[in-house]
């Protein structure tokens, strides 16, 4: 099991590196964790989730407005009720934080949808 989580990290800093080659201006969920903790110990407002990727200005990716991403390690099995329910309301916190954000599959992904504000538009 270590090794898969260990596995999913690497990909993930590769995804995440590849962002940055790119020109994207971006916080990891290192640095929103520490922006966030510098907001509690000054007593500021702050939303505590951390996506894989919050973009500082929105991006427009696809023609789409994409305010974070989320990275699985995994394919997107829509048919797996279990982790499709968890995945889908982690998304749906994300959207109601943040706004409009995607989904990026390692592996693919059954049917590709875009998160918008309402849930009963996802997936």
């Amino acid at each position: 099991m270590a090794v898969k989580f260990e596995q999913a990290l690497a990909a993930e800093e590769a995804f995440l590196s590849h962002l940055r080659a790119t020109g994207h201006q971006l916080l990891d969920e290192r640095e929103q964790r520490q922006q966030i903790q510098v907001a509690i110990e000054n007593d500021h407002p702050t939303i505590r989730l951390t996506p894989d990727v919050l973009f500082q200005c929105p991006e427009t990716i696809c023609g789409q407005v994409c305010h974070w991403m989320e990275y699985k390690n995994t394919f997107g099995f829509k048919s797996n009720p279990f982790v499709h329910a968890k995945h889908k309301a982690q998304l749906h916190r994300y959207v109601k934080s943040f706004g409009e954000g995607m989904v990026v599959y390692k592996l693919g992904h059954e049917r590709a949808r875009w998160f918008k504000k309402y849930a009963d538009e996802m997936l």
